[in-house]
């Protein structure tokens, strides 16, 4: 996938309501993954350091083709995406962001829902 820097590349949708979430640890200060399942979708963010940036990536699959869902991404509580995006026919999503590294730690704060419904999936990642 290429996505040029500072914008999002988004091919369908998926989220979640509701996660159960697994961390997975990585190396000392980048590449952090977490993943959960909602909704009957499941999702992985993962957070690798480029640079003196991260690239922040949301996939996430098995949701209903064509479903519709809102995704939000914060990064150190300033909200950085949010819209609604529709499942492509694999029920398929990706969501991918470069972001600064900012002063002391890090926090990448994702929350995803189906549309129409009230529950979120959430999960955060920080970086040193």
């Amino acid at each position: 996938m290429s996505a040029r820097r500072g914008t999002a590349v988004l091919l369908g949708g998926t989220a979640l309501a509701g996660a159960a979430l697994v961390a997975v640890p990585a190396t000392a200060s980048a590449d952090l993954e977490r993943h959960g399942r909602c909704a009957g979708a499941t999702y992985e963010l993962q957070v690798d350091r480029e640079g003196r940036r991260y690239e922040v990536s949301l996939d996430a699959e098995h949701a209903r083709p064509g479903s519709r869902w809102v995704v939000q991404l914060r990064h150190d509580g300033k909200r950085v995406h949010h819209g609604i995006v529709r499942a492509d026919r694999e029920g398929e999503l990706e969501l991918e962001r470069l972001r600064p590294n900012t002063r002391d730690r890090d926090t990448f704060t994702v929350r995803l829902r189906p549309a129409g419904t009230d529950g979120w999936c959430s999960t955060s990642v920080r970086v040193r």
